[in-house]
């Protein structure tokens, strides 16, 4: 997550639950089925914002190099698959 609020230049908040994905297939199953109103559903799944935060600490330039390095690579790969 530190990786992503760096590249981004964004605070990237993490739910405080590591089963947030599968909380939010529930409650998408039970809205669903009529189990819920989905005003009544979204309470559930925004949770209690107790999880962590990420913010960037990396030097904006020192992340586009490494990214551009990144993509490099990528490109590489791609071309090498379409031989």
């Amino acid at each position: 997550m530190q990786m992503q609020s760096d590249v981004l230049g964004k605070t990237i908040k993490r739910a405080a639950s590591a089963e947030t994905t599968a909380l939010g297939a529930a409650v998408a199953a039970g809205v669903g089925a009529g189990l819920w109103a989905a005003a009544e559903a979204l309470g559930v799944v925004k949770g209690d914002g107790t999880g962590d935060n990420f913010v960037p600490q990396r030097d904006m330039e020192e992340v586009e190099g490494e990214y551009a390095a990144w993509m490099r690579a990528v490109e590489t790969v791609m071309g090498m698959s379409q031989t």
